[in-house]
């Protein structure tokens, strides 16, 4: 794996699979995904890996009365994450989360990073947004990084970036968005 260079040798981004960097343009980045599940009528997938965007749709498209729902990644598979970062010789973990309010993501990256505190320097971002915007978060903290910034400076960018930051989107259904609690 390509370490970020300059005063950030030891750092990981990653970031969670809502940021859409699998269907980025920008391929050519260094960011892990942490993969949300979700969960088709009790049957689980994993955002990206087992499960497509264009798959998930298909299904929607297909039954109205599906039943979807999405679970962050557990505190366990976060602490064999980070262990693996650990082993490959990395000491800090720069974590971009979807919004807080959508997602409990950003308080199970927050869990590990209290549990391995003596081991890995994990840094938890909540971006405050999902989707392409999430994932231009973190391109541009990937970004900063290779530059040489500082953990501070990124933070201060990406604090900036949150601030002036608006996301529109069109869906062709409220009823997913009714079912699980978003309206």
């Amino acid at each position: 794996m390509n370490k970020i260079n300059k005063n950030n040798q030891n750092i990981k981004i990653a970031s969670t699979s809502t940021s859409c960097l699998d269907y980025s343009p920008y391929k050519n980045h260094n960011i892990d995904l942490i993969r949300i599940k979700i969960f088709v009528n009790n049957k689980e997938y994993i955002d990206g890996e087992t499960i497509t965007s264009k798959e998930f749709y298909n299904i929607l498209n297909e039954n109205s009365n599906v039943d979807v729902k999405t679970s962050q990644p557990s505190i366990g598979e976060l602490i064999c994450y980070f262990r693996d970062l650990i082993k490959q010789g990395y000491k800090k973990a720069f974590v971009l989360t979807i919004s807080q309010k959508l997602s409990g993501s950003y308080n199970v990256v927050c869990q590990a990073q209290k549990q391995l505190k003596d081991k890995i320097e994990i840094i938890p971002y909540n971006t405050n947004t999902v989707c392409f915007s999430e994932g231009y978060f973190a391109l541009e903290a990937e970004r900063l990084f290779s530059e040489g910034a500082s953990v501070e400076k990124v933070i201060k960018h990406l604090d900036f970036l949150k601030e002036n930051n608006t996301i529109f989107f069109i869906v062709n259904s409220l009823t997913q968005l009714i079912k699980n609690g978003r309206l």
